[in-house]
């Protein structure tokens, strides 16, 4: 019996030594490496160092995650669990070994200061909505616009899309600042033989000049209704009608430009026309307007009988009664010759 019980002590023993190595050859595993260790109930774990960050992962009461990274504020620890690498706050872990872990360099921050912000497909309104984030998310800025209006972020683990820099914390400055612009802006390109470039948003207002089809040019703005866009070009700023030409990176983000014109287009209904140097036929004449030819108005006399207006290289007077001129002609400033 007192053989028995000495063996059965003996193998206890050694059970016990069994035990007390394998524990002992495990904690290294945690004893120098940086871990952290949730304090309450659960941990959320999101995708940046920030509340407002999509969420990626839970961790339990207790759990134990390795810290591979630090946010630059300290606030956050980045971690990494079984399922994806992310954040949890400083405050909900306790962290082990972790001092010497990196700064983690992530890409700038915005947050969501509107009620409800669409993310889009492009950037403008046009562009097809993605989804929409409600006030207080976070995202990493990618991208903009060159003109800073929109900002294109990334707001979930794989999905990116651009927002209206004004629904965000963000300013045209500061986003200039954070990102590189991603697009070249909205553009044009003629894909007619050749289109007017127009003073105005309209066929009535006057010809500045031409651009050949294949002319490439930024967007400026557009009317209120978008069916004509406001361009740069090498004759000069002017407007071109949408249906003549093809876009690109164009999702109606750029402004809504106020018509300022003051020049309409007339067409002479008579056959031809004397242009005088004042405004009536005691006046010489300078030139002659062919018949059906197209003027340029820019002004009118005091008592509203008389066009000032501009023809090939001159530029004179011609009785309203030779000519058919939109109602929007009589914008034009009085002139006192």
């Amino acid at each position: 019996m007192i053989a028995k019980a000495l063996k059965k002590s003996s193998l206890l023993i050694v059970a016990l030594l069994v035990t007390l190595g394998s524990l002992l050859v495990a904690a290294p595993a945690y004893a120098q490496d940086p871990i952290a260790i949730v304090k309450g109930k659960s941990v959320v774990v999101r995708g940046g160092p920030g509340a407002g960050f999509w969420k990626v992962a839970t961790l339990r009461s207790q759990q134990i995650v390795p810290v591979i990274g630090v946010s630059a504020d300290h606030a956050f620890w980045q971690v990494k669990t079984d399922r994806a690498t992310g954040f949890v706050a400083a405050g909900d872990v306790d962290a082990k070994n972790a001092d010497n872990v990196p700064v983690i360099g992530t890409d700038p921050i915005g947050l969501i200061t509107a009620g409800n912000a669409a993310v889009r497909r492009g950037p403008g309104i046009e562009a097809a909505r993605l989804t929409t984030l409600r006030k207080g998310t976070q995202f990493f800025i990618i991208g903009r616009q060159p003109d800073g209006k929109w900002v294109e972020i990334r707001y979930s683990s794989n999905a990116t899309g651009w927002v209206a820099t004004s629904v965000t914390n963000l300013t045209v400055e500061s986003v200039g600042a954070a990102a590189p612009a991603t697009t070249a802006g909205p553009t044009i390109v003629v894909n007619v033989p050749f289109i007017n470039l127009r003073s105005g948003p309209g066929d009535e207002f006057s010809i500045l000049g031409k651009l050949r089809g294949g002319t490439k040019a930024p967007i400026l703005g557009q009317n209120d209704n978008g069916s004509w866009l406001y361009i740069e070009t090498t004759v000069g700023k002017g407007w071109v009608n949408k249906i003549n030409v093809l876009t690109k990176d164009f999702f109606g983000g750029v402004p809504v430009v106020a018509n300022t014109s003051n020049e309409y287009n007339a067409k002479v209904i008579t056959g031809a026309a004397a242009i005088r140097k004042g405004p009536g036929i005691a006046f010489d004449r300078i030139s002659t307007v062919a018949a059906r030819a197209e003027v340029t108005i820019i002004g009118k006399s005091p008592d509203g009988a008389w066009w000032l207006i501009r023809y090939a290289k001159v530029q004179g007077w011609i009785s309203k009664a030779v000519v058919r001129a939109p109602s929007q002609a009589e914008n034009v400033p009085v002139v006192v010759p």
